[in-house]
């Protein structure tokens, strides 16, 4: 069943309700609202950094040591076999390809870090947008605070002229 209300009626309820709910938007909230996903998705990032980061210095490490080994190999007059040589070669030239993907692997994470903290800043600057729309709307003529409404309000639904709900785009 629909039933019909004057506007006129619902005009002035609509507006206070819509004036309520802008003066009680609380910028940390929306700020927290809107970055809780990106700072999780960042403190993600930063853990997998980090273990790249330690994963590529225990692999350089181990290169170090293994070039460190070889030269021992090839200067010192023990026989030592051709074949220990060539294995300790192939195994540095193993990790440094690990140590190849491994930076590659930095890189793309970093790019992420960069588009997360990116967001972040674009959703700070949606609050301050809105917080901007409340101190216009306050001050705003009959046709801005219209505009802004237009721009905030996602829908109103009205089940008697005390029960309306008023759904924000925020």
């Amino acid at each position: 069943n629909k039933k019909s209300f004057s506007g006129t009626k619902l005009d002035s309820y609509i507006e206070e309700q819509v004036h309520n709910i802008i003066n009680g938007i609380n910028h940390d909230a929306l700020i927290e609202k809107y970055s809780s996903r990106s700072t999780m998705r960042l403190a993600v990032l930063h853990t997998k950094r980090d273990g790249l980061i330690n994963t590529r210095t225990s692999k350089e490490r181990a290169v170090q040591k293994a070039q460190k080994k070889l030269e021992t190999y090839i200067l010192s007059d023990d026989n030592v076999s051709n074949a220990t040589i060539d294995a300790v070669s192939s195994m540095i030239a193993t990790v440094r390809s690990e140590l190849l993907e491994i930076e590659e692997q930095l890189d793309i994470v970093d790019n992420d870090i960069e588009s997360v903290q990116d967001k972040i800043v674009q959703d700070e600057a949606l609050v301050r947008e809105v917080l901007n729309a409340r101190d216009i709307y306050e001050s705003g003529t009959v046709a801005q605070k219209k505009a802004i409404l237009q721009l905030l309000i996602n829908r109103i639904e009205v089940a008697d002229v005390n029960d309306i709900d008023v759904y924000l785009n925020i």
